[in-house]
């Protein structure tokens, strides 16, 4: 039986043993003032909605290469777990800045095939865009709310690699992974989580610190 883990952050005191998750699962609130995931008008199918707790599913993977289960989390996995909290302003305007990118993307794609129908209905969804402010870490902080952590279990420099699930108003359906490294995102994709090999994780690290660049897999 893989013990439970009692945790500083969790206000419940621990981290269950999820069979389905393959770690230890809970719900950690976080301590950040609530913020409304609203639609983009015209644009999304996500139906407005009224102010939510912030609820982060957070789960600390246990299971690594031919189903090896760890006993305990890592050290490196408390780590990265304690940096994600204590930094939580820094990472929340990073995502809020790399979210721009796959945002005005979206807005771009929906305003051009709106085009290909009828010119007048793309010009006035390009000045709705402008009136709801639909660009910009503005934009990105109305309509994106992170709702799921997993800490993977691979590391570098005693930290591990984990992952943010965002939930975005231009991508109801997919929604949004991140992956990080401390506080540096290394890459972002609209359909998938991150399972990549160590050998992967490190290579979009050192990608990461040698061009500065976030790989966009959207």
């Amino acid at each position: 039986m893989t013990p439970d883990l009692e945790y500083r952050h969790l206000k419940t005191g621990t981290l269950i043993w999820d069979e389905d998750a393959l770690g230890w699962d809970g719900e950690i609130e976080l301590p950040l003032e609530r913020i409304v995931l609203t639609p983009i008008p015209e644009v999304s199918e996500v139906s407005p909605r009224r102010e939510r707790e912030r609820m982060l599913t957070v789960t600390i993977r246990g299971v690594i290469d031919d189903d090896v289960r760890l006993e305990t989390p890592t050290s490196s996995q408390r780590h990265a777990l304690d940096y994600f909290f204590d930094h939580l302003v820094e990472i929340e305007n990073a995502v809020a800045d790399a979210l721009v990118v796959p945002m005005e993307q979206r807005l771009t794609e929906v305003v051009e095939l709106t085009r290909k129908q009828s010119e007048k209905k793309a010009r006035d969804l390009e000045e709705r865009i402008e009136r709801f402010s639909l660009h910009g870490p503005k934009g990105v902080r109305q309509r994106a709310q992170p709702t799921s952590l997993m800490i993977l279990p691979h590391e570098h420099e005693a930290t591990a690699f984990y992952q943010l699930g965002v939930d975005c108003a231009w991508d109801a359906r997919h929604g949004t992974a991140i992956l990080f490294w401390k506080g540096r995102i290394l890459a972002i994709s609209n359909y998938t989580f991150f399972d990549e090999s160590p050998e992967e994780l490190k290579e979009l690290l050192e990608n990461r610190q040698r061009t500065g660049e976030i790989r966009y897999y959207i």
